[in-house]
């Protein structure tokens, strides 16, 4: 029996890179959705279960991490992002899978597959 299509959310407040993300993920293969900012992401949540969240670390309202410790604590693998030195140095320090922006499109994918297969096994923590 054939796995079901991993359902990825991508949380991001700039549209290029949700568009650019969400086609790619589309294309290989993920059920993508997308999310301008955390409240969109929750509705989006609510309405569907997904395996992993692609969150961008710096979003307008409310910090991804947060959010991002919201969904693991839900049971949603998580991939962070960002282009801020600042910010991926904090969730590195953290043990919190993050790839800098920009990024290859093959690293998410990698990153992605890692992350749900991480839950899979047990979760991953998100440092606190």
């Amino acid at each position: 029996m054939a796995m079901a299509p991993c359902r990825v959310l991508v949380v991001d407040d700039q549209e290029d890179i949700r568009a650019m993300l969400l086609e790619f993920l589309s294309g290989v293969g993920f059920r993508a959705a997308a999310a301008a900012d955390a409240a969109a992401a929750r509705r989006a949540a609510a309405r569907e279960r997904f395996d992993v969240a692609v969150i961008d670390a710096v979003l307008r309202g409310e910090p991804g991490l947060d959010l991002a410790r919201e969904f693991a604590g839900q049971g949603v693998a998580v991939v962070m992002m960002s282009g801020h030195f600042a910010a991926l140095a904090q969730l590195r320090a953290l043990g919190i899978p993050a790839l800098g922006k920009p990024f290859r499109l093959a690293e998410l994918r990698r990153a992605i597959l890692a992350a749900r297969a991480a839950e899979a096994v047990g979760g991953a923590a998100l440092g606190a």
